[in-house]
């Protein structure tokens, strides 16, 4: 449904703007999984790195704050809700006894806006079923409406507000108003102990499903000449309803909408942790849709500024340029370690400051089996990595509560140093481990999304 442009050129985008970006990626050590640049109503440039996937659903985490407000828009436009119902009115039976009163005053649009006025202590993961009596049990200490504190869990309480008011989780809802047009199979979002969509996170969709929202608000609501999102509500939720700062120095400064972000150059946009974007400049004809796992996203943008989002206004590339670029674009990966033969059997166990624990155990087939652990249970990896291929599995995600996430593992011994990739396709996360031998133990470096980054010594256990 998508239509893509032979070179970025025929989308009236610049292939050196393209090169830059690449450039700036490989010197800042970026870890971008895939990204779409959309002008002129086609895909001017794909980049994908191997073995990441532009089709293949990713993690959204606060991205799907995006998608929920969407809900709640065409919930009021179909008459089922109103920006001023009151959530202590919509879920009523939710009210704690001895609530604060003020919770009284807590409209759908402070919710969609991140300004309740709610404690921060209400966006704490709530430890009983009932997460609406959980979050509405807290008190609210700014009046509604006034101040601005990003909240996921508010956008809990709108999806559970669409969900009372339409009969529907807000996936359920979204799919033949949303999804099904957009040619998007129903995704997986992520739901509280008792079925309600988690909103503010937890929903997963492919990076070409975000380019296809993006184009959409893009083109205020309309797909293919059928209006999808109701009129005058793109503008509505894009616009700086609230101020997030009181000086504008990131991209985070600038306002915020119903659950998007006013960025830099009048653009706007939806993110979540870990590089997720979708984010559209509508004076310039520009969508961009981006999964990563990159932990600064400050640097992530500019690099975007910098480079792609400014590419329509350079000048076209030479062809021998163009081709050139043509081709670095269709060869982008993250190699899996090469084996130069060295190395000895690390199997033990091991402990490093901070209750760091790894169990190495050689397999009879020469992969390993680790066992990475900071702190509790719920803080443990376990997976293989293979010598020479690369091993498929599924292990716990490093954010507890996610489940199982699949998995790519291997290693390679260089030069005396066992470099083991473990890279989870479906999600940010990367555990990319340089394990070296030293005096009584191991010498690790790990980096990568979501994982315990950082140079420790680990001691063996005898």
């Amino acid at each position: 449904m998508l239509q893509y442009a032979g070179v970025p050129e025929d989308a009236g985008i610049s292939s050196l703007g393209v090169q830059a970006f690449l450039d700036g990626v490989e010197r800042q050590k970026l870890d971008f999984h895939s990204v779409m640049l959309l002008r002129q109503g086609k895909v001017a440039c794909r980049l994908v790195w191997q073995p990441y996937a532009s089709d293949t659903p990713h993690t959204l985490f606060s991205l799907s704050k995006s998608f929920c407000s969407c809900a709640a828009g065409l919930a009021v436009a179909e008459g089922l809700l109103r920006y001023d119902d009151k959530v202590a009115v919509a879920l009523a039976d939710k009210v704690p006894p001895g609530a604060d009163e003020r919770i009284g005053d807590i409209t759908l649009h402070h919710l969609l806006s991140m300004s309740s006025g709610l404690a921060p202590e209400s966006d704490k993961k709530p430890t009983k079923a009932d997460w609406c009596r959980n979050v509405l049990s807290h008190p609210v200490v700014h009046e509604p409406g006034t101040v601005f504190h990003y909240n996921t869990l508010g956008t809990y309480l709108v999806s559970a507000m669409v969900q009372r008011a339409t009969g529907q989780t807000v996936r359920d809802y979204l799919m033949p108003r949303l999804f099904e047009p957009l040619g998007i199979q129903k995704p997986a979002w992520d739901s509280c102990p008792m079925g309600i969509s988690a909103g503010g996170y937890g929903l997963h969709l492919s990076c070409e499903d975000i380019a296809k929202f993006a184009l959409l608000l893009k083109n205020d609501g309309i797909w293919q000449g059928k209006r999808l999102l109701p009129e005058g509500w793109v503008d509505r939720a894009t616009a700086r309803i609230i101020k997030t700062a009181d000086q504008e120095v990131t991209d985070w400064d600038l306002g915020y909408g119903y659950q998007f972000w006013r960025t830099r150059e009048d653009r706007f946009r939806g993110d979540g942790m870990y590089g997720q974007l979708c984010l559209v400049d509508q004076k310039n004809d520009l969508a961009l849709a981006v999964t990563a796992g990159i932990d600064d996203m400050g640097a992530e943008l500019d690099l975007l500024r910098d480079t792609l989002l400014k590419a329509w206004d350079m000048p076209p590339a030479p062809a021998d340029v163009q081709l050139a670029v043509k081709r670095r674009c269709g060869s982008l990966g993250y190699p899996w370690p090469a084996d130069d033969g060295t190395g000895r059997d690390i199997t033990g166990s091991y402990m490093a400051p901070g209750s760091r624990r790894l169990r190495i155990d050689l397999r009879p087939d020469g992969s390993y089996m680790m066992h990475h652990q900071v702190g509790g249970f719920e803080n443990r990896l376990c997976f293989i990595v293979s010598r020479g291929a690369v091993h498929r599995g599924e292990c716990l995600s490093p954010v507890p509560g996610e489940g199982l996430q699949p998995y790519l593992g291997a290693y390679g011994w260089q030069q005396g140093k066992l470099l083991a990739r473990v890279r989870m396709p479906e999600a940010p996360y990367a555990w990319l481990a340089d394990i070296e031998p030293a005096a009584g133990g191991l010498r690790v470096v790990t980096a990568g999304a979501g994982v315990d980054a950082g140079t420790y010594l680990y001691k063996e256990m005898r």
